[in-house]
């Protein structure tokens, strides 16, 4: 298996069922602290509460590390105006040219823990 694969699979069920998948992009769980310390589990803080969660890209990104592979990223379209949403389009490769924005910190390339 190659990170081309994982990204091309990705996309095409964001594909299939747009809507689907962008909801499973944007919820998140509360974690544990045995999740926490996971070696390879991706945990966000979110926003003001500090909350420490994970989601479906957490848990992907866990594994691929796990596997050596790079992290994937969700691609954004930034809306044309600030009352408009901005559309999520698709996975790609993690790097500094393609993070979400949601992440409020930068998705390390090496490092498995945010």
């Amino acid at each position: 298996m190659n990170i081309t694969t994982v990204i091309d699979y990705l996309n095409s069920v964001h594909a299939a069922d747009p809507a689907a998948v962008h909801s499973l992009l944007c919820n998140y769980v509360p974690t544990t602290l045995a999740m926490e310390e996971h070696p390879h589990a991706v945990i966000i803080t979110l926003g003001a509460t500090g909350t420490r969660a994970i989601g479906m890209l957490g848990v992907l990104n866990g594994l691929l590390t796990s596997l050596e592979l790079p992290r994937v990223a969700a691609k954004w379209e930034v809306a044309s105006a600030p009352d408009k949403p901005h559309r999520f389009v698709g996975f790609c490769v993690a790097a500094a040219e393609c993070q979400s924005f949601l992440f409020t910190v930068p998705v390390p390339t090496t490092e498995p823990k945010e």
